[in-house]
């Protein structure tokens, strides 16, 4: 009887050790399935930057970029599409000030420009581009 005992207590184990590994097992796939399902909507975004990159869409693919926060990418794809004013606002947003003023500079918004450079101690630059912004046709 022994014998038996024995046998009967090593099949419960079995099967205990069986029903642990089954149980981590959907603790994997159920994280693995929400972290798909969370992520759906940034895959999404994904394709439509492809899709808008691939129609040569660059003011789109930097605006869905912008939306989910990656002023660096949007600002590249922006200076692609020659969007010069949303590089500008995009790369100031990424915290790069100095290539930000110079965006502004080549969308013509001198003002903007002056402002960051004098943000950036460049006095001089503030100053031409001040100068650029009272001489533009547009501030006429």
């Amino acid at each position: 009887m022994g014998t038996l005992g024995h046998v009967e207590n090593g099949g419960t184990w079995i099967w205990t050790l069986i029903g642990g590994a089954l149980l981590a097992l959907l603790v994997v796939v159920l994280i693995r399935g929400w972290r798909w399902l969370s992520s759906r909507e940034s895959r999404q975004l994904d394709d439509q930057v492809r899709n808008a990159h691939r129609n040569g869409d660059f003011r789109l693919a930097g605006d869905l970029q912008a939306r989910r926060g990656n002023y660096a990418e949007a600002a590249r794809l922006y200076a692609q599409g020659k969007e010069w004013l949303r590089q500008a606002r995009a790369l100031e947003h990424a915290g790069e000030r100095e290539t930000a003023a110079e965006a502004y500079m080549q969308a013509g918004d001198y003002a903007s420009a002056a402002k960051l450079f004098e943000g950036l101690g460049d006095l001089t630059r503030a100053a031409l581009c001040l100068q650029q912004s009272s001489s533009s046709p547009e501030t006429q």
